[in-house]
């Protein structure tokens, strides 16, 4: 396989418990040198054993999103697009993926990387699935986009800004500054399904229900779980914090609480990690992996759930995002241009 620019082939280890370690391998979009500016990235996406993620110096528009090989590191492929990165993602479905870039949103062929369509107005939101992605637009609007061929099915303005876009069945859902919409996927005619809360977050789809936090009648956060079905609401007296593969997890005072997103049985709990400590984490077994925010921006970390001490470290260049597991491997990208893959035990 061909490997443009960087492309480093690291063998894998740390240096004792908690110690130093290096990743697998490598792939880096722009040799950055400490006099130019940033690099504008996207988190890691993947799917079918290919890792999607876009990098590469903003300034010029020397921006591109790779495909690259899970397993071993190789660009299959590099789409040069230009500019901004606008969004923190790749959204992929069927053989189209869709990339925000400055205020137009790219459906992208999945097997060459080749842009087939152009659509403008989009904004910081996407959630795809079934041939369409649904994106948020300026302010309040949102809108239903074709995947073959980008074209608009409909585009509708809610009442207020919106923050937060989730699909579930037939709808689309949207935190409206505190007030919940389900938008019908064909003919996009909003419904709001609960009166202004305050200050929801943390929308999230899991299974057949939607969950968000909200406050509670004691001014603590609380989560609510939703059945769009029957419109029933239960109060789950415990904080949201992430709706992973497997597992729900929650805040609830000073611990951690894992459940099971089938069995709703609880998995572990934790008060060895501190809830304000599990920004942008993913959690494998009985490890998390997350950066460490804030004060070492361009740190990240291998926790064990139970003891809270770190099994590894790494440093990258610069500001590293959320990551991502796929493969038996987790996959880290940093503004400082490269992708990282560290293989799990």
């Amino acid at each position: 396989m061909q490997r443009f620019l960087l492309l480093l082939v690291v063998a894998a280890g740390a240096c004792g418990p908690g110690g130093d370690r290096s990743p697998d391998w490598v792939v880096t979009t722009f040799g950055r040198h400490f006099w130019h500016g940033y690099c504008s990235t996207t988190k890691p996406t993947v799917a079918d054993g290919v890792v999607y993620f876009g990098g590469g110096y903003a300034w010029d528009h020397r921006t591109a999103v790779d495909a690259v090989d899970a397993a071993t590191g190789d660009v299959r492929w590099r789409s040069a697009v230009g500019g901004i990165f606008t969004g923190s993602s790749v959204e992929v479905d069927g053989d189209r993926m869709y990339l925000g870039v400055a205020d137009t949103l790219l459906g992208l062929d999945r097997a060459t990387g080749a842009v087939r369509w152009k659509y403008p107005r989009i904004g910081y939101l996407r959630v795809a699935a079934d041939g369409m992605v649904y994106t948020k637009g300026f302010g309040s609007q949102v809108a239903a986009v074709r995947g073959m061929d980008g074209s608009e099915l409909w585009r509708v303005e809610l009442p207020d800004p919106t923050d937060e876009l989730v699909l579930l069945g037939d709808r689309i859902y949207a935190n409206a500054a505190g007030r919940l919409f389900a938008i019908d996927r064909t003919t996009g005619k909003p419904t709001s399904l609960v009166p202004r809360l305050g200050p929801i977050a943390r929308l999230a789809a899991a299974d057949s229900t939607l969950l968000f936090t909200a406050p509670g009648s004691d001014g603590s956060r609380v989560t609510l779980e939703l059945d769009p079905v029957s419109g029933g609401v239960d109060t789950i007296p415990m904080e949201l914090l992430a709706v992973q593969a497997r597992a729900i997890v929650f805040a609830r005072g000073t611990e951690t609480v894992a459940i099971d997103r089938a069995s709703r049985r609880s998995l572990w709990v934790s008060s060895a990690i501190p809830s304000a400590a599990l920004g942008g984490g993913v959690f494998r077994e009985d490890v998390m992996y997350q950066p460490i925010l804030p004060g070492d921006v361009r740190g990240f970390r291998a926790v064990d759930i139970a003891s809270g001490a770190a099994r590894w470290r790494f440093h990258a260049g610069d500001l590293v995002n959320a990551p991502a597991l796929g493969d038996g491997t987790l996959f880290l990208s940093s503004d400082d241009c490269s992708l990282y893959a560290f293989r799990l035990p």
